[in-house]
């Protein structure tokens, strides 16, 4: 988007977002059982493509790690090589419970049980990755004593409110079962009766409002709203000061919508706001209700609804940004506000792109693997990627070979010193 721009940042910071990293990322920057077995391949496969010139009877260890650390440097080789070792395991994993359970001391597969704890922490960390999969987060509330409140803004549930839905946004569960329940009594036409409130809501966002499903929890809650006009707005609350983002004026923000709506079809119906001002001022000297001056008018696009949100309790979401769950992420007002509704680029590739370094490369890696945004000229592009990582590699192995000669020369020169 035009003006947009986005960073990485170490720490969250309310009003900024929030990016799933990808699952291979993950694992490369969590210490444990998976990154030092990618390592460990890492390491035969550089010993097997850059064997010591004497076969190492010569190279001290210190030599051997710093030829290591430039081996793993190669940010698209180690992704790659990570993606390998995740599928081969779970490929084994697949294997070791894909058939029966014994029965009766028949033989067949043990299942589940057999998995050793790596291997049962690996399906874990591949399932929760899966039901978080390139989310981007934008962070309502966060202290490190009292746990963080944050909302996902890419994960559009409906253009257009429903009554039923109008009823969980504004009032949670309760409200919704009793519309049902009222609904069933005395008929649809009549399911709001005595909650206008509710009934003028959903009149408002019923064509174009946007409803996100923001997490999985506190989803029989009432919903809220996020928006940029909490200067106008009665009942609306900054996030952070400075940030210009705004929940809650649920109430005041359908009102708004309301007129900004009615307004827009007598505007329709005289198609010019001349006649309109001629009509108010008619109505005013017949006793008729005019336009009321001073109220503000918003467009229902202004708004995102949520269902659900995403908790952490104290220290949680820390303990998840050190492992390499997310990316914490400074970005523009705007970039955080914007419908996620027929984007040219998914919100998460834009976001892990305007971050540039490491992160524009995952978003380069993810977008290979989706054949959903595949177009015509994706061929040339996965070529131009390929080039790139082999272009990095050679770098990396010549770069490599010159510090085995180094060090080889040095080595040489320090025993001439002493035979000297």
């Amino acid at each position: 988007m035009e003006g947009g721009w986005a960073h990485a940042v170490v720490q969250p910071e309310v009003g900024g977002l929030l990016l799933r990293r990808p699952f291979e990322a993950e694992l490369l920057d969590a210490p444990g059982h998976w990154r030092d077995a990618i390592l460990k391949v890492a390491r035969k496969d550089m010993l097997k493509t850059l064997p010591p010139a004497d076969g190492g009877a010569s190279e001290s260890p210190e030599a051997v790690e710093k030829r290591f650390a430039a081996w793993t440097a190669n940010k698209p080789y180690m992704f790659r090589l990570a993606e390998k070792v995740i599928r081969h395991e779970m490929g084994k994993i697949v294997e070791q419970c894909g058939g029966p359970p014994p029965k009766d001391g028949q033989a067949g597969s043990p299942g589940a049980r057999s998995l050793s704890a790596s291997q049962r922490l690996l399906v874990e960390k591949m399932n929760a990755y899966h039901s978080t999969w390139q989310e981007v987060l934008l962070l309502l509330s966060y202290s490190p004593e009292e746990g963080a409140i944050a909302v996902v803004i890419n994960r559009p549930l409906s253009q257009g409110v429903t009554p039923q839905l109008a009823a969980l946004i504004y009032g949670g569960q309760l409200a919704l079962e009793q519309h049902l329940k009222v609904a069933s009594a005395k008929g649809v036409e009549n399911a709001f009766d005595g909650r206008d409130d509710i009934r003028q809501f959903a009149e408002a966002f019923r064509e174009g409002g946007v409803v996100y499903h923001g997490g999985p929890e506190e989803g029989d809650k009432p919903g809220f709203v996020v928006h940029g006009n909490g200067d106008v707005l009665e009942g609306a609350k900054e996030i952070a000061p400075g940030t210009r983002i705004f929940t809650g004026g649920i109430k005041a923000a359908g009102e708004s919508v309301r007129r900004s709506e009615a307004r827009k079809k007598r505007e329709e119906l005289y198609q010019n706001p001349g006649m309109f001002e001629a009509v108010a001022r008619a109505a005013k000297a017949t006793g008729m209700r005019p336009p009321v001056e001073g109220l503000v008018e918003t467009d229902v696009m202004d708004y995102r609804l949520f269902v659900g949100r995403r908790q952490w309790g104290p220290g949680q979401l820390e303990k998840e940004v050190a492992r390499g769950m997310w990316q914490p992420a400074a970005c523009a007002r705007p970039l955080a506000l914007k419908q996620c509704l027929a984007l040219p680029k998914p919100l998460w590739h834009e976001v892990m792109e305007l971050m540039g370094g490491d992160c524009a490369e995952f978003s380069k890696f993810e977008f290979m693997r989706r054949d959903d945004l595949l177009e015509e000229d994706d061929e040339e592009v996965e070529e131009e990627v390929k080039e790139e990582e082999e272009q990095v590699e050679e770098v990396v192995v010549v770069e490599q070979v010159e510090e085995v000669e180094e060090v080889e020369q040095l080595e040489q020169a320090e025993s001439k010193i002493k035979e000297e």
